[in-house]
């Protein structure tokens, strides 16, 4: 082998890989705005249904399950399925018509369910968050809201960040459905 490909190879195996071990594959990848990069890549994976946050958190502190109409067809039932646990809230919707099961909503109380890089962090001042974020879409009764246009085809995950004496309280991701 020439010295120059030897080199080329040896280059490629380092772009692959990362000092913290982690291969490029598994390297966040860019984002269109902050508000997206933190919804791919702020809180910890939890997955998209009950049964993986089961599996990633254990049992739930407690589960509430209620009846909801669908609103294409009244003559069908969804439900919504909240399990609780210390400093996290996970919602999921359940269509009646086919048993699928979304994560529709994400409550964090807790700083242990963000990753070690998350932009924000439980106690962080609003003038913080909105130099991590930039401005809300809409602002009131100390609860920032951004729209994400760009997490999915129909542009309307909302990120609500409630803040109490002007400090970072909860982060509510709200997941389109339809």
């Amino acid at each position: 082998m020439r010295p120059a490909g030897a080199v080329l190879i040896l280059l490629l195996g380092l772009a692959a890989c990362r000092r913290d071990g982690r291969s490029a594959e598994e390297v966040p990848q860019s984002a269109e705005t902050p508000v997206e990069a933190f919804f791919r890549y702020g809180p910890v994976t939890l997955g998209e249904t009950s049964a993986a946050v089961r599996a990633a958190l254990g049992q739930p502190d407690s589960v509430v399950t209620a009846p909801v109409p669908n609103r294409h067809d009244p003559a069908v039932t969804d439900s919504l399925s909240t399990l609780y646990y210390r400093g996290l809230r996970a919602e999921f919707f359940r269509a009646g018509y086919d048993g699928r099961e979304l994560l529709s909503a994400l409550d964090i109380f807790d700083d242990r369910y963000l990753r070690p890089d998350s932009p924000l962090r439980m106690g962080m001042a609003e003038a913080e968050v909105r130099l991590a974020l930039g401005e809300p879409s809409t602002a009131a009764g100390g609860v920032l809201g951004y729209v994400c246009s760009s997490c999915d085809a129909a542009g309307n995950d909302v990120l609500e960040l409630r803040l109490l004496r002007g400090q970072l309280q909860r982060i509510t991701l709200r997941y389109w459905l339809d």
